[in-house]
Formats: C-alpha cells, structure tokens, sequence
C-alpha cells in the first residue's frame, strides 16, 4: 500500500501498531531466547553434576564389582522424571547399570558422562630407563541419561508466557493507534464534510470545536470562513436582488420606451402618410410653376422630418441590440452610382461639383447589406454636402484583395467644407452631437447620423475613421472586409428593377384596402388607382375579414393598429377561415416602423411590409412584386 495513499486514520494505526510489533516481537523473542538458554543451561549443569555426584559413589563399584554400594544414589536419582538411566563402564565394558536404559536411541535423549580417574606415581619408559609422571589415569565412567521431554514442555511454557505477554501489548498498541488515529481523522473528516457542504452554497454549516490545538485553530479558521461565506451571500442575494429590480426597472423603462417610440412613429407617421400621400398626388396633377415649387418645398420638408424619424427609430434599434444586419450579394458600383444619383441635386443646388471615383476594377458584387451602407453612404456623404458651401464633394473607393474570395474596401467622403476641431473631433461619434450649438441652428439636423452610421458600419464588421482640419475640410472613411466576386455572376433578378409600372387604362387586379384613417385611405385608394388597381375599403379588422369571405381579392393592404380586430388578427382569420383569400397576397401598412413589427406580420401570415409613409414609387414595387 502506497503510504501517501493513505487516510489519516490508516497512516496513525500504521505508524502507532508497526513499529509496536516491532519492538513487542524484539523484546519477545528475546525473553524466549533467555528462558530458553537458563532452562538449557540448568538442564547441562544437572546432568553433570548428577553424573559427578554418581562418580563418587562409584569408585567402590569399579574396585570391587560390588554395586550394591551404589544402588541407592542411583534410585534416589532415577526418582528425578528427567532421569531415565544410571550406568558405569570400566575399560569399555558395561558393568553397572540402573534404569530405562533402552531408549538410549531415542532423540530426546542426552547423555552426560563422568571420568573416574585413578593418580599413578611413575612409570617406566624406554631403554634408558626414563621415567614420566602420569598424573590421572581412566579407572571408568559414570553415564546418566536425561530425557529433554520435560526441556521442550519448559519452552512451550516460556512460548506461551512471551505471546501471553505480546499480544496484549500488541493489543495495547493497536487500542492506543486506533484512539488517536479517530481523534485525528473524524475532526478532518468533518472538516471535510463541511468544507464540501460550504462549497454546495450551504453557508450555515458549522464546525462543532472538540479541542484547543492546532486542529482546534483550525476548525474555528472553518467556521469563521464560513461565516465570512455567509455574509458574502447575503450581500450577493442582496446585490443580486438589486441588480434584478434594476434589470427589471431597465426593462419596463426599456419596453415603456420601446411601447413610446412604437407611438410616436404611428402618431407621426400616419399623418404623415396622409400629408406626403396627397403632396404627391397634388404633384401629378396639373400646377403652375410656382404652384409645383409650393409641392416640392413641402415634399422636402415632410421628407426631411421623416428622416428625423428614421434616426431616432434606427438610434433606438441599435441601442436595444434589435438592429438586424442582412448578408446578401449585390452590385457594388450600382449602389455607388445610386448614392451620388440621390444626391447630386442637393449639390447641384449649392452649385457644388460632387464627384464619384471608382476605381475600374470595382464591377464586383459584394457580400454585405445594401441598404444599410447605402443608410450609411447617404448620411455621411448627405453631411458632406450640407457643411460645404464651396469647393467640392467627392466620394471615392479603394479596395485590396487579402484573400481570393475576399477584400477589404475603403470607400472615403472628402468635402472641403467647414471642418472640425480638435476639440471636438473625440466627440464627433457620440449620440445627439454636433460640432457646436451654432451648427445644429444654421444647418439642423438631429446629431445622430455620426453615431448610426458608426455603429452601423461596426454591425457590418468594419469602422468609421475621420480626419479634418477646421476651415479646410474632412475625409471619412469607411472601411470593410467583404466577401466578393465577379458581378457577372449575380443574376439579373437579384438586382431591383427601378422601372415603374406604366398603365394605359389596364385594370391589373383587385385590392382590399383595410385602413381606419380616413385620410390614408383616400390616399392609398388614389395611389392605387393611377396604377390601375380597383380598391375595396374595410374601416377595420372584422369588416376586412367579412369582405375576404364574400369576394376573392388579388391582393390585401392590411393596416395594422384598428379597430375591433388589429390587423394581425384579421390576417390570422382570413388565412384559417377565409378560403377565398387564403393563399392572397396581404401587404401590411404600419406606422410602426420597428423591426418588431415587420416580424410579426411575416410570423402571422403576411408576405410584405410597407412603412408610412410610403411613397407612390414604393406602392408600385410592391404591387410590381405580387401582381406582373
């Protein structure tokens, strides 16, 4: 077993009942080799004293044959258990014996022996007549045999009396091991437990304190971190619960303004509608020259707050995260020429040259999303010609290829205008700013067309960078990493048609106009009718879907916030009760120009989304889309 696998407890009986074996098995083995050497050595010294003592007796015997003389030391000997025989031997031959003696060949057998000696004076040796003195001559022997049975009985005992001894110590050991090995292990483990329950986030679990040392110390550091813990949740719960009453107030307040910007689009775009609806059929009729100049102004300036709208709205989108950025390919150069094609009246009524540099090898269609660079393009570039009175306004691109499918592409806005400061160019990007009061009272404007445009650019994947120098001018560039290939393979349909309808008398369908206003009805049935459309009206919800039911439409212009129904929940009963009109285009008409909206009439069944205000042109595309 490897030691440091080991528990607390296994280590402590490891360390408190081997080394006690150890020391118990010594001083054991030692006692029994003792006893075992003093029995040994008691049994020698009987045998030869006994066989001495015999030696006496036995001189008379060896002299004159006569054993009587004997016969009694050796039955008091043979009395002895350990004594088993008695004999003398004279020059090699038995001539006495007393006892057992047959079992001379047993092993458990020891004989011990006594010489009897007789001194010789002299004695002569050789031919010169030397003499030697011999000191001790052999007369015989005494031999007593002793059985060891009684010798191994002793040791079995002196066995006995050692494990009698070792195993209680042993015993002893192991008792001691275990008391401390529990005394250490079960405060750790319950230190442990603890611990383990400290980290499931039970916060009130505590250490119960059993001693005063270092463990002690040690469960009291426990239950202070604990306690510390403890604290430290209650505050979390309390921050916590502060940060949700928070998100929560963000939310409401987020929803509150998301239901208010919801409002006011509808409560401005709805009139809205109905004043640029009737401007533009006001256009179309026969006016004088001042009279069409009277029209225009006011398209412009009804243009012009819708863009102040659209800010805000798009402000809004980008700020609650709700912005949604498409992917799709389209013509670069066309976007391009389409920017400086808007613009360039502006410019031309400032007398002001606005210039489009391209380089040559841009016929290229690129992955992004056209409508908000061109949101982009049309802001920056729109700025460019609001704060330049002389000079000009160029827009130029530049392009590197880093990969065979991709490149990155600059397009720059150069002005010579009014510049911008040092001062302020660190704050040129932030929400609701202007270079200076001043500048939003000569040249208007909402101060966030920067700051969408930035953020726009950095939803796409790329950035907005400015350089300028007051009273000299200002570039802004726009930089993205875009997929790209040839334009050539972009097929003619993925690429709008501007073309508008033109009719000759045609009638090209019928349409239910569902609307509660009635000055965007009246509106809408006019667009309708110069583009050769015959108009049903619905003032809500449930007269819509009853007309559905009676006739079969060519297509459906839902308003979306009526009466008694709303216009999701007329699209959801034509599509399920209406089997005249299940599968007929519906076009929604909203106010409400959050993406929110635009979702939730696709989820419920309609096909389009067309925002008030919308212009003639744009009712011809959609009509242009479901009905040729």
């Amino acid at each position: 077993m490897n030691f440091n696998h080991m528990t607390i407890f296994q280590r402590t009986m490891f360390l408190g009942v081997v080394p006690s074996l150890l020391i118990v098995t010594l001083l054991v083995t030692f006692f029994i080799y003792t006893r075992f050497g003093d029995t040994i050595d008691r049994f020698d010294e009987k045998g030869t004293l006994l066989a001495a003592q015999l030696a006496t007796s036995s001189e008379l015997l060896l002299f004159s044959g006569d054993g009587s003389y004997l016969d009694p030391h050796a039955d008091h000997a043979l009395v002895d258990p350990e004594v088993l025989c008695v004999k003398v031997i004279k020059e090699k031959s038995l001539i006495y014996k007393r006892g057992d003696c047959r079992q001379i060949n047993r092993p458990n057998l020891h004989e011990y022996s006594h010489v009897i000696y007789k001194p010789v004076a002299f004695r002569d040796i050789g031919m010169q007549g030397k003499k030697e003195t011999i000191d001790n001559l052999e007369l015989g022997r005494v031999v007593v045999l002793l059985s060891s049975d009684q010798i191994r009985k002793e040791h079995n005992q002196i066995i006995l009396h050692g494990l009698s001894i070792g195993f209680p110590a042993i015993l002893l050991a192991m008792l001691v091991a275990w008391r401390i090995g529990r005394s250490l292990s079960e405060p750790v483990l319950e230190l442990s437990r603890t611990v383990h329950t400290l980290t499931k986030g039970d916060h009130s679990a505590r250490v119960a304190i059993t001693t005063q040392s270092e463990l002690g110390h040690l469960q009291k550091n426990v239950n202070s971190l604990a306690e510390s813990l403890e604290i430290h949740e209650t505050r979390r719960a309390e921050d916590l619960r502060k940060v949700k009453n928070a998100r929560q107030q963000a939310e409401a307040a987020s929803y509150a303004k998301s239901q208010f910007l919801a409002v006011m689009s509808h409560e401005l775009r709805t009139p809205m509608n109905g004043v640029m609806g009737m401007l533009q059929l006001l256009q179309g009729s026969k006016l004088s020259e001042e009279e069409s100049d009277y029209v225009q102004t006011a398209i412009n300036s009804t243009e012009h707050l819708l863009t102040v709208v659209n800010d805000i709205l798009d402000f809004s989108r980008i700020e609650s995260g709700k912005m949604n950025i498409e992917s799709v390919y389209f013509r670069l150069p066309e976007l391009l020429k389409g920017v400086h094609q808007t613009l360039e009246p502006i410019a031309e009524d400032k007398n002001l040259p606005f210039i489009l540099e391209m380089d040559p090898n841009l016929d290229l269609a690129v992955q992004s999303d056209p409508t908000r660079l061109r949101q982009v393009l049309l802001n920056l570039a729109g700025n460019a010609i609001k704060f330049t009175e002389s000079g000009f306004v160029k827009i130029s691109t530049h392009q590197q290829k880093i990969k065979a499918d991709q490149l990155e592409l600059t397009i720059d806005i150069v002005d010579t205008g009014i510049g911008i400061s040092k001062k302020q160019l660190s704050k040129m990007f932030e929400s609701f700013n202007q270079a200076d009061t001043s500048t939003s009272r000569k040249y208007g404007g909402t101060g966030l067309g920067l700051s969408i445009s930035k953020n726009l650019l950095e939803l796409m994947g790329g950035h907005l960078k400015v350089q300028s120098q007051e009273g000299v001018g200002s570039t802004f560039s726009c930089t993205l990493t875009l997929p790209y290939r040839q334009s050539s393979s972009i097929a003619d349909n993925q690429v709008r048609s501007q073309n508008f309808i033109h009719v000759d008398g045609e009638q090209l369908g019928l349409a239910l106009l569902a609307e509660d206003n009635p000055v965007n009805q009246k509106v809408a049935v006019a667009m309708l009718k110069k583009i050769g459309i015959a108009v049903d009206v619905a003032e809500n919800g449930f007269k819509a879907v009853q007309k559905c039911r009676q006739k079969e439409y060519d297509i459906i212009f839902m308003d979306i916030q009526m009466p008694v129904l709303d216009g999701y929940q007329a699209t959801q009963q034509i599509r399920n009760n209406s089997s005249l009109n299940n599968e007929t285009p519906i076009v929604a008409l909203s106010a409400n120009a959050l993406a929110e909206a635009n979702e939730k009439a696709i989820a419920v069944g309609m096909n389009a989304y067309l925002s008030k205000p919308f212009k003639k042109s744009e009712l011809e595309e959609v009509v242009k889309e479901w009905l040729v």
